[in-house]
């Protein structure tokens, strides 16, 4: 049970890092736009 829930949240982890670096990246070509 206690495994389960950690893989559940190691890939909420990893998801929330992936929309972080996506965000990341449009900010990064917003600013350069300019």
């Amino acid at each position: 049970m206690i495994l389960l829930f950690g893989i559940i949240a190691k890939k909420q982890y990893l998801i929330k890092n992936d929309n972080h670096f996506h965000n990341q990246r449009l900010i990064d070509e917003m600013v350069s736009y300019q």
